[in-house]
C-alpha cells in the first residue's frame, strides 16, 4: 500500500525532476513554483514551456503528464476514504475524490 503524503527529508519521485523539492525547499522555492503552477502561469503555457526547457522530463505532453498524476492522488485518496468508510460504495467514493470542498 502507498504511502500518503511526502517525506520530509527526502523529494517524492516524479516525472518532473527540475522540480524534486523537500518540504523544506517549498518556501525558498515558491516563487518559482507559483510562475510554474499558478492557474493563470498554466493557462498563460508555462508548463509547456518548462518541458520545452528541461527535455530530460519526457514525451508525453505537460497536461496529460499532469493529468494523470491527478488521477493517481485521487485513486490513493479513495483507498484511504474507503480504508476509513468501507459502508461507502464505489458512486460515493468518486463524488468524494472530485468535489472541491
Amino acid at each position: 500500500m502507498a504511502v500518503f503524503g511526502p517525506s520530509i527529508s527526502a523529494p517524492m519521485p516524479t516525472c518532473w525532476r527540475h522540480l524534486d523539492l523537500r518540504c523544506e525547499d517549498f518556501v525558498s522555492s515558491w516563487d518559482n513554483l507559483w510562475d510554474l503552477l499558478s492557474r493563470e502561469a498554466v493557462l498563460g503555457g508555462s508548463l509547456d514551456r518548462f518541458i520545452v526547457a528541461n527535455p530530460s522530463r519526457g514525451a508525453r505532453a505537460s497536461d496529460r503528464a499532469f493529468l494523470d498524476e491527478l488521477d493517481s492522488w485521487r485513486i490513493e485518496v479513495a483507498i484511504d476514504l474507503h480504508r476509513g468508510n468501507p459502508d461507502l460504495d464505489r458512486w460515493e467514493l468518486a463524488e468524494a475524490t472530485q468535489r472541491h470542498p
